[in-house]
């Protein structure tokens, strides 16, 4: 009980760090905070709408949870990411509790906090996003499939049935297919997929219970939308994210790897020792579940044609049991001789040094943040740690080494989201444009809007896409705000004698933003 509390209390400090203090700017953010901001406004639980328009990329999980939390608290960024906060902390304490359960107190002690060292995985659940739901309903069900099997518990088949529906109602397919694929090696693996196993996975109570909660919103969206939600969702969003690179999201087979070392970072370093061991040890049933699991995500989405770094996170409780056993181990003294490891820590320094440096050096790329180099200092704390580590390391304690480690990036993490995150995207072109508007006036957008927008101008904003209908627009409110990007400007700027209101580039985005309104009314032209 007490290793609970102190975890839920270090979960709650890094996964709630400043959810309140940041923007509501990067483009997902935007889109799903103003979306369930639509549908709590015109009280339509059934069809998601974006900019008052239908929007077709998720289903509705995470839209329910910030309604719900809007109606508490109110419509602000606070809100908008609590229950993925919520969510984040639930998945270190469950998934420290079944490691507790199946392996040893300090094995999942160490899973916890690799977890919660891992600056991506805070940042995971820093985010208004559906990944959060994702990730904690299939950490859930495959907990719950794993305990079914092991114990022979028809409860635990139930949870996961559940939990499955849950995650199908926060991204779709992607919570049935993949945990299919895994569910099937295993048993396979384990030599356990018989007849009684089959029949005693509850097969149709369960099913009736996973179709109960996930399909009705399904049908009813689908009716409601005479199914155009249902074709774009399931062809466009989720075979052409797989067949295809979408939104420029590409790159080779090795990079999804990649995305879970720097993830995973600090105790990813001991990656390759720990799934050896985990291999050796794989009679010991959940390793050898948690090295399925990591492999399917991490080889899927390898091939899979948009790759993003988020959808391997599902795998990070996994990969934290591998890397957990493993640093328990190490804790106990028993292969620290055997496993190589001033190659990892000398490793290990190297890379903090070059990331205060990087950062550093990147700022000043994005013009609007060249006076922000000094927040690269934010990053010194962990060369500063890695140092201490190699030296307790040296000293033959490579278990302080570790907790020197967990501590300098807990550290970070803290600062990053106190200090760097929200000085950063303070410089993004909504945030330096809304000051200068009278909010009160007319806004429209010409053929691209920055999502952040809609949310903190909680009013519909038209689209034009000619340029008659801007001059027609401008003409019957010629006091009104135009919303564009460079490029498109060019297109317009001879429609009215502009004045520019503001010109910024997107924070780490390609377009630049622009605000634009007529010097003088149309009509005086």
């Amino acid at each position: 009980m007490k290793n609970y509390l102190l975890l839920f209390l270090a979960s709650a400090i890094l996964l709630f760090s400043n959810i309140w203090g940041q923007p509501l700017y990067i483009l997902d953010e935007a889109k799903n905070a103003s979306c369930a901001r639509e549908m709590l406004e015109s009280e339509n639980p059934i069809v998601p709408t974006f900019n008052y328009s239908l929007r077709t990329d998720k289903p509705p999980l995470h839209y329910y949870f910030m309604m719900l939390s809007y109606s508490m608290f109110g419509v602000n960024e606070f809100a908008a990411r609590f229950f993925s906060s919520v969510f984040g902390v639930l998945s270190v304490l469950i998934t420290y509790g079944f490691s507790r359960r199946y392996l040893s107190e300090s094995a999942a002690v160490w899973a916890a906090v690799v977890l919660l060292s891992s600056l991506h995985y805070n940042l995971q659940f820093h985010f208004s996003v559906p990944d959060p739901y994702l990730i904690f309903f299939l950490t859930l069900a495959f907990f719950s499939f794993f305990a079914a099997v092991k114990e022979s518990a028809p409860k635990f088949f139930y949870l996961f049935y559940a939990a499955l529906a849950f995650g199908t109602l926060s991204k779709g397919p992607v919570a049935i297919a993949l945990p299919g694929l895994i569910l099937l090696i295993y048993l396979l693996l384990k030599k356990d997929l018989t007849l009684k196993r089959i029949f005693g996975m509850r097969l149709i109570s369960g099913g009736l219970l996973f179709l109960l909660i996930a399909v009705p919103w399904y049908v009813m969206v689908g009716l409601a939308t005479d199914f155009e939600w249902t074709n774009s969702f399931f062809l466009k969003h989720n075979v052409g994210r797989f067949t295809e690179t979408m939104e420029g999201h590409g790159g080779i087979f090795l990079i999804t790897p990649i995305f879970a070392f720097v993830g995973l970072l600090p105790f990813s370093i001991f990656l390759v020792q720990a799934i050896r061991k985990s291999w050796q040890a794989r009679e010991t049933d959940l390793l050898l579940f948690s090295l399925i699991i990591s492999a399917v995500f991490i080889g899927f989405f390898s091939v899979s044609q948009t790759k993003l770094p988020n959808y391997i996170v599902p795998s990070y409780p996994f990969l934290a049991i591998i890397l957990g056993n493993f640093l328990a181990s190490l804790e106990n003294g028993e292969t620290a001789k055997s496993q190589k490891l001033g190659i990892s820590y000398g490793a290990y320094l190297f890379l903090m040094l070059l990331v205060p440096a990087a950062a550093y050096f990147a700022l000043p790329l994005e013009k609007a943040l060249a006076g922000l180099q000094y927040l690269a200092a934010v990053f010194l704390l962990l060369p500063f740690g890695a140092a201490f580590a190699c030296v307790f390391y040296l000293k033959k304690n490579p278990a302080m080494a570790n907790r020197v480690m967990a501590g300098s990036f807990m550290l970070t993490t803290l600062l990053f989201f106190y200090v760097v995150f929200p000085r950063i995207y303070m410089e993004n072109p909504v945030a330096r444009s809304l000051p200068k508007m009278d909010t009160e006036q007319p806004i429209a957008y010409y053929k691209r809007l920055n999502p952040s927008f809609a949310f903190y101008l909680r009013k519909p904003i038209p689209k034009l896409e000619t340029e008659k209908e801007v001059r027609d627009y401008l003409e019957e409110h010629p006091k009104a705000y135009i919303i564009t990007s460079r490029r498109d400007f060019r297109e317009i700027s001879e429609v009215a004698d502009f004045e520019i209101l503001m010109e910024r580039k997107d924070t780490f985005e390609r377009p630049v933003t622009m605000v634009v309104t007529p010097k003088t009314p149309m009509c005086d032209n």
